[in-house]
């Protein structure tokens, strides 16, 4: 079965973006909130849907997961907000605990940068942020799980 995934990070509070994202993102299975205002994954959770979430580095007092591996479609993904791995520095951190991991995709935010490329078969993706973007626009990603592969694309707001 076909799962449809809204992948958000770092939105730092911004209901306007959120309600944006979420109506230009379309029917979605679930929504990853990958840190910074955990609190805007209460407020998605709010409205009905389906919300995995880890906190990041401004979500001191926030009680959650840095990071968390969860099952889709016979996919491992990691979330984590990326801190942890020194991701502003580089992925290879992010990459090694895929690889030992044994995951099909590794989701991060922190960098407020978009990205979306595989290595050695694993699926790196960071969605941006749509609050404060950094080098262009607001982003996020939406992924696409089916019978255990996993791709996605970097949509703008």
């Amino acid at each position: 079965m076909k799962k449809r995934l809204l992948v958000l990070s770092d939105t730092h509070g911004r209901k306007t973006a959120i309600d944006l994202v979420l109506a230009k993102a379309g029917e979605v299975d679930a929504v990853f909130h990958l840190g910074d205002n955990i609190r805007d994954a209460l407020y998605i959770r709010d409205s009905g849907r389906t919300v995995y979430c880890v906190k990041g580095n401004c979500d001191l007092n926030d009680e959650a997961d840095t990071e968390m591996i969860l099952h889709m479609a016979g996919c491992r993904i990691l979330i984590t907000h990326g801190h942890k791995y020194g991701v502003k520095y580089g992925r290879d951190k992010l990459i090694y605990r895929a690889m030992e991991l044994e995951v099909d995709a590794a989701f991060y935010g922190h960098t407020h940068v978009p990205y979306n490329a595989y290595f050695e078969g694993i699926l790196i993706l960071n969605p941006g942020s749509i609050s404060e973007p950094r080098f262009g626009k607001p982003t996020f990603a939406v992924a696409e799980v089916q019978a255990g592969t996993i791709r996605a694309n970097l949509k703008t707001l």
